[in-house]
């Protein structure tokens, strides 16, 4: 059980306790996580609580609705969560790529999705509402005319860059150089504190 603080007043902290009171579980601990992750349990703290935060469920226990696994769902852990050796993994992806983005702060595009199959939320809309959106988006079950998309794209179909910072740009043969501010403040006005900026590269065959 998650000991709170101050750090637990960060949205996403909040997100992932009402995650499991919702009915969650971890997405480290999907009856499937051994096709994604290698648990090393030898770098687990030998703590019974802690050591439980990772006891894989069964496929009576844990439904994911023929969702992929989400490395960067607000329900991951991080890869050196419960570790006895903080430079040492207790977890690590099958593809690499995600050995330093695993867990986010941020709810993710398959939280909400689950969330909302779950509880029947995307019942509320009729199949060709669903079908419209694309990029495996799905009907907002408040407006079935517009779409919960995926991040990195928008609009009502979800067939557009969203409405955030970044830009549309056409790559070219030579090298472009795209710099970007990063900050650790927590922005203003946005529903989680994050400030998003999506970049859609347009590439044509040279």
């Amino acid at each position: 059980m998650r000991k709170f603080d101050r750090s637990s007043l960060q949205i996403g902290y909040a997100a992932h306790e009402l995650g499991h009171a919702l009915g969650f579980w971890h997405t480290h601990v999907r009856h499937d996580r051994d096709e994604y992750i290698t648990v090393n349990s030898t770098n687990i703290d030998g703590d019974d609580d802690i050591r439980r935060q990772f006891d894989k469920q069964s496929n009576k226990s844990n439904d994911n609705y023929g969702l992929p696994y989400d490395y960067g769902s607000v329900m991951h852990y991080g890869s050196t969560a419960g570790s006895i050796n903080r430079t040492k993994s207790t977890m690590i992806p099958k593809d690499e790529l995600y050995a330093q983005t695993l867990g986010s702060l941020i709810i993710s595009f398959y939280d909400i999705f689950m969330m909302n199959i779950h509880y029947n939320c995307t019942g509320f809309c009729r199949k060709d509402e669903h079908d419209k959106c694309k990029n495996r988006g799905f009907a907002h079950p408040r407006n079935c005319s517009k779409c919960i998309c995926p991040s990195g794209y928008g609009g009502d179909s979800c067939n557009e860059r969203p409405t955030v910072c970044g830009a549309e740009l056409n790559v070219t043969s030579n090298w472009t150089q795209l710099v970007t501010a990063n900050s650790s403040d927590l922005e203003a006005g946005t529903e989680d504190g994050y400030k998003r900026c999506v970049y859609w590269l347009n590439v044509s065959v040279f």
